[in-house]
């Protein structure tokens, strides 16, 4: 039997463009909802209210993710956000000088940003404190796709056979590369013979 489902909230007259990207927060008390126009809106899961909306300026948002256990901080492609005390202060830096951040994966306090063929890992301590730790390097292309762009579309974390700390890394002509963020290198690589827009390792 097909799933039945309901409209439970209609979140509507806020955004003036195309919406890029939703993410829910740690216990779904939260949803933030980021768009092409360059807002940032935070909504109520129960109520269906707004409480806030942050211009981040003309940088599209397209990517979310928040900081667990804490539903008082997230990410976004446009810098930092700390929602304490309904309180929105903004902080952030250019992770990428040629690109948008266009992905985002988060694990502990290592924040990796993904944009068009660049992956970087950043260490975060409080809003201010960012250290790049390292940069994963594209796979190499072969006869099939040499003559394709070098696109990221996922990151994604997860623990494998690899390392308890593997960054799955999906690119849209080149394949699925798994790198160990202990280790800081890539141990295995996965050509796929298809366009390549997400990946996730199902447990």
């Amino acid at each position: 039997m097909p799933l039945q489902y309901k409209l439970y909230h209609r979140l509507e007259e806020e955004h003036e463009d195309t919406i890029t990207s939703l993410a829910f927060s740690t216990h779904g008390t939260f949803l933030a909802v980021g768009s092409l126009d360059g807002k940032l809106s935070l909504w109520s899961t129960l109520s269906g209210r707004k409480l806030h909306v942050v211009v981040t300026g003309n940088n599209a948002v397209l990517s979310i993710i928040w900081m667990t256990p804490s539903e008082n901080h997230l990410f976004l492609s446009s810098g930092f956000f700390d929602l304490v005390w309904k309180q929105v202060t903004v902080t952030g830096f250019a992770a990428h000088s040629s690109s948008p951040v266009e992905y985002l994966a988060i694990v502990d306090c290592v924040v990796v940003t993904g944009a068009r063929s660049e992956v970087f890992l950043w260490s975060h301590e409080g809003t201010a404190n960012w250290t790049q730790l390292a940069q994963v390097l594209p796979p190499l292309s072969i006869s099939v796709n040499h003559q394709s762009e070098v696109i990221v579309t996922s990151l994604a974390w997860a623990r494998t056979k690899y390392s308890e700390r593997t960054l799955l890394v999906a690119y849209l002509h080149h394949g699925i590369l798994l790198w160990d963020a202990i280790k800081a290198k890539m141990v295995h690589f996965v050509y796929v013979k298809t366009l390549v827009y997400d990946c996730y390792l199902l447990k």
